[in-house]
């Protein structure tokens, strides 16, 4: 069954999958979480569960802000596996997230 599901992943989201397969959520969220892994995507689901939908949008706004102002990505510093927190060594992106923060664009993560 996973190796259909696998396939069906390709191209559909997960509830289309359950519904193809008459698999139960729980079962087609097991065999999507397995895919992700298998295709090298489950940090990002990691931290879209982790952060929450919320955080991640301000996240963008976040990094849209940074780029539009000079600090490209591969300046941010590493988290070194640690739970996603903003960690800013850089002064200017020190600054910069802070004059956002004050601006009231965006909240603190």
């Amino acid at each position: 069954m996973y190796k259909k599901a696998y396939r069906l992943f390709e191209t559909k989201q997960p509830f289309q999958v359950a519904l193809e397969l008459g698999i139960s959520q729980p079962e087609a969220s097991k065999y999507y979480l397995e895919y992700r892994i298998l295709k090298g995507l489950d940090d990002l689901s990691w931290f879209y569960h982790t952060l929450g939908h919320k955080n991640i949008t301000e996240l963008k706004s976040l990094h849209r802000a940074l780029v539009r102002n000079g600090v490209s990505p591969n300046l941010y510093p590493p988290t070194s596996g640690r739970p996603p927190e903003l960690i800013i060594s850089n002064r200017k992106t020190k600054n910069l997230v802070n004059k956002i923060r004050r601006s009231g664009r965006i909240m603190s993560l």
